[in-house]
């Protein structure tokens, strides 16, 4: 099957590193032209002003996908600090929405329109430490939900791609501080490996096709069958 982008016009958030920067990189083999919040297009998701000032210097988007998402440090919820908490809620959820409510519009004049939020298991299984990230992660699911339920009527799709361990740098900055722990994941994982940022890229350009019209609304595990082992 080939995927054809050209003419669109991708928005995506994260894009320095990871999935974020695989995805730009797929998308534009794919044919679209991409708007990256990297050092190439500066925006602090943490500000509405800067928000703003970005979407208005931005001509008509037609993908928006989501792959921002701030590290933290694992502290127990009663122990926790408030700007951590604030920070992945600005990011994860606020900035989201903020963007999807400006974009919306135009897609729904032109007829055509995509958004993809990387989550995580995390929004099912939760995870010891890190009840900010876990909340966030559910809620940009409700959010795909919502727009879906609302924009479907325009050809505009919403979908989420739930991730979960992932065989990219942030593994590989963990491993070199916890050794074995990639291997340990690769072990727990039924298909006896991780995904690359490059495969989830692949899954993010079918989602941005004209190809996945009749999927909206969705969640779509993208975790090598991890997600079958609550065990990891």
């Amino acid at each position: 099957m080939k995927i054809d982008l050209t003419g669109r016009r991708a928005l995506i958030t994260g894009a320095s590193r990871g999935v974020g920067r695989a995805v730009a990189v797929a998308i534009a083999e794919a044919g679209a032209e991409c708007e990256a919040e990297t050092q190439a297009l500066p925006c602090d998701l943490t500000s509405p002003e800067e928000i703003d000032a970005m979407l208005d210097a931005l001509p008509h988007i037609d993908l928006f996908i989501h792959c921002a998402s701030p590290s933290f440090d694992y502290t127990k919820l009663h122990e926790l600090d408030a700007q951590q908490s604030t920070l992945q809620l600005q990011v994860g959820v606020h900035a989201a929405t903020r963007i999807c409510a400006r974009l919306l519009p135009e897609m729904m004049l032109s007829r055509w329109g995509r958004v993809v939020i990387t989550t995580s298991l995390a929004s099912i299984l939760g995870g010891r430490g890190a009840a900010p990230y876990n909340m966030v992660k559910a809620a940009q699911e409700s959010l795909i939900r919502s727009i879906a339920l609302e924009y479907g009527r325009y050809k505009i799709c919403a979908n989420a791609l739930r991730l979960g361990p992932v065989d990219g740098e942030r593994l590989a900055e963990r491993d070199a501080i916890y050794p074995g722990a990639r291997a340990n994941l690769i072990s727990k994982a039924p298909n006896k490996f991780l995904p690359t940022p490059g495969q989830i890229a692949d899954v993010v350009t079918f989602f941005c096709s004209d190809q996945v019209a009749p999927i909206n609304g969705a969640t779509l595990d993208v975790s090598a069958a991890i997600h079958l082992n609550s065990a990891w």
